[in-house]
């Protein structure tokens, strides 16, 4: 039998397919899908690979090649369905992307593998005559020295440490060709299951006797005992706090027989949301409409773009179609463009499905990401909530795929595999004979053609919920604003409907999408403006860190007292940001309460989630923020929306900047006057 591989770390003329031989002894347990130990290049040195076919005719095998062996499986169960390999196929031909990268993407978060070259010590030499056999290299008598300190074993990578070297290949193999070392491989997975260790009561004598028995003198094991007969099975962690003990007097007592230790796996759940028990809503005749059409296509695979207008109720038509799915024993796939929208679609969706519901996108832990991975290849999660990675998401019987926000440029990965989300969804869907529904208030152009030609089925939902009207929207020319001495990024009429706002205990949404304090720094002595070194852009400066950053690479740097090129001191700040906003808007409005939403802002775990709900809960006045707030948000309370400067998008250096500014104005507009109270808009622009 022989197996045909992609190597993981191929790239160049190494991305193709390699054959290799089966020994006997996994020929009942490789499959594809797996993935491999396999020697590979002229040193035959030690590669992970995916196997992506099983060879059983020897017709397809070249018998005057003698083929190297496969070392050993790394897998105990495929990590690939054939599903899987067949669709990384497909993003290979059309993302122009290695056949490694493509499968990548299915593989589960944190189970890539690791790979540690160790340098061992040979025990036949005592040190006298290892110290006598290296004395003729300095390099040789370091790396012997380094090792006889580390216990006679070290990684590779810590050698090069801890020898201050760059490289050491040649003195390893001089040593290797001695007799003197040997080197051995291992493979370890970047993500484990996380373990808890028990404490539990083992002696046959019964615990209240036992507790008796103790003397005066063993307070603290008394202490542990009677936490265990109330609690039965505790954490060490937990009980160490409840006894106020110690780890030495649990490991007298285990070895006293009276206690015992156990390892058991927990889950890392990133779902920390209590949901409310929320009664459905009755169904708007469109919403009814909608949810009819597309679940009558549950089973075949069938694609609609669902137009509706901000406010329109979609979720509702999600949550419906999703809840059919779900009763035919099928699986749902839930996308949304940014990580700032899966609070509020997490609780929503939780409240109706409970703990079917998984999450997965890039603010999560390694660890959370691999347990929610696990939970969904079990099926224990029949619901996946995620950004555009979740699309690769293990779910088996996929019965709907909706793509909220479709025409959100998110869903297209700008690092390679340069993949687009919805593509892939398409690919899976017609895999698994699933209904896909591209949903928007701005469908792309692409989605809307399609449908309107009949490749896709056009649903219009052009009504809000509440028949509320949509927000009126009122343009202001900045141009006046400068002509009547206002040079605040904030004109009159916005600030007036701002207080307005604030003296009703309405709330307000203002949208900026640049962030930063100033977008570039100039000296105005030579013109010279501060670049990234990598990119050749210009540096962002924020202040909350005083440091330039470049928001493509990641560069920073520190503000520099002179200017680089000529030296003079007039260095000075242009462009605005959403932390110049804030600034400005906290002069204009002292002692408002405001929040932000940038990436700056959202740096941590969970702050997305932090400041949305202290936003809705605690009333916040007014959030800015860049396109996290454009798009997705549902808040009662807000009645206004501000765009600070709707010229940025309109002259992007983009083709699609027309639709993309339409899009973002749209979306944002939507966001106001979405229950009872009505709602308006505020454009400040320079081309009315």
């Amino acid at each position: 039998m022989y197996a045909r591989v992609v190597l993981t770390s191929a790239h160049g003329k190494m991305d193709r397919l390699f054959d290799y031989l089966v020994p006997e002894k996994l020929e009942n347990s490789i499959k594809p899908g797996m993935r491999a130990e396999v020697p590979f290049g002229v040193s035959n040195k030690r590669t992970e690979c995916i196997i992506v076919r099983l060879l059983l005719s020897h017709e397809e095998i070249d018998p005057t090649i003698q083929y190297k062996q496969i070392v050993s499986l790394l897998d105990d169960a495929p990590v690939l369905t054939l599903f899987d390999i067949e669709a990384a196929w497909k993003l290979k031909k059309r993302c122009l992307c290695s056949y490694a990268e493509a499968l990548k993407l299915f593989i589960p978060p944190g189970s890539g593998m690791k790979y540690d070259e160790w340098i061992h010590l040979s025990g036949q030499y005592t040190e006298e005559e290892l110290q006598k056999a290296v004395k003729s290299s300095v390099l040789q008598e370091v790396v012997i020295k380094a090792l006889m300190e580390a216990g006679g074993s070290m990684t590779y990578t810590n050698l090069l440490k801890q020898a201050q070297r760059q490289s050491l290949r040649s003195t390893v193999k001089a040593l290797c060709e001695k007799n003197l070392i040997h080197i051995s491989h291992a493979a370890s997975k970047n993500a484990r299951e996380k373990t808890v260790r028990l404490v539990h009561y083992c002696s046959e004598t019964p615990i209240n006797q036992c507790i008796d028995a103790l003397s005066s003198r063993n307070k603290a094991q008394k202490r542990v005992l009677e936490a265990l007969r109330d609690l039965d099975t505790v954490s060490v962690s937990d009980l160490l706090t409840l006894a106020e003990t110690t780890h030495s007097v649990l490991n007298s007592m285990q070895k006293s027989g009276m206690i015992d230790f156990e390892e058991k796996v927990v889950l890392r759940k990133p779902i920390h949301i209590k949901p409310e028990n929320v009664q459905p809503p009755r169904l708007t005749t469109e919403q009814n409409s909608a949810v009819g059409l597309i679940s009558s296509s549950l089973g075949k695979h069938d694609v609609f773009v669902l137009h509706g207008v901000t406010g329109s109720g979609k979720t509702e038509v999600f949550l419906r179609i999703i809840d059919k799915a779900l009763r035919a024993r099928k699986t749902a796939l839930m996308l949304v463009p940014e990580i700032a929208l899966t609070p509020q679609m997490t609780e929503r969706f939780t409240a109706r499905f409970g703990d079917r519901v998984a999450i997965l996108h890039s603010a999560l832990s390694i660890g959370e990401r691999y347990d929610e991975w696990q939970r969904i290849k079990k099926g224990e999660a029949t619901v996946v909530i995620g950004t555009r990675s979740a699309v690769f998401a293990p779910l088996s019987k996929i019965g709907v795929i909706v793509i909220d926000e479709e025409h959100e440029t998110t869903y297209k990965s700008e690092m390679p595999p340069r993949y687009d989300a919805r593509f892939a969804a398409l690919i899976r869907a017609k895999q698994m004979n699933s209904i896909v529904v591209l949903a928007s208030a701005t469908p792309s152009i692409e989605s809307y053609a399609r449908a309107k030609f009949g490749e896709y089925t056009l649903i219009s939902m052009e009504n809000r919920v509440n028949k509320s009207p949509l927000p009126e929207v009122k343009i202001v020319d900045m141009r006046e604003e400068l002509e009547n001495g206002n040079r605040s990024i904030i004109s009159r009429a916005l600030l007036t409907e701002l207080q307005d706002n604030i003296d009703r205990g309405e709330q307000s949404i203002l949208f900026l999408n640049r962030r930063g304090f100033a977008t570039f720094v100039s000296c105005r002595s030579c013109g010279e403006v501060l670049t990234c070194p990598n990119c050749s852009i210009s540096l962002t400066y924020h202040r909350y860190n005083n440091t330039l950053s470049c928001h493509y690479c990641g560069f920073r740097k520190d503000i520099p007292q002179k200017c680089p090129s000529c030296g003079s001191e007039h260095i000075r700040y242009f462009g605005k940001g959403t932390e110049k906003l804030e600034e400005e808007l906290s002069k204009l409005l002292p002692g408002v309460p405001m929040l932000r939403l940038d990436n700056d802002t959202t740096a941590t775990k969970m702050s997305h989630e932090k400041i949305l709900t202290k936003f809705r809960k605690e009333n916040i006045p007014i959030l800015m923020g860049t396109q996290m707030v454009a798009k997705g948000l549902d808040f009662p309370n807000v009645t206004l929306v501000g765009v600070i400067t709707a010229d940025s998008e309109l002259f992007a250096d983009n083709y699609t900047a027309s639709e993309r500014t339409f899009d973002l104005l749209t979306q944002v507009f939507g966001r106001a006057g979405r229950a009872e109270k009505k709602g308006r808009a505020i454009v400040q622009t320079y081309q009315p």
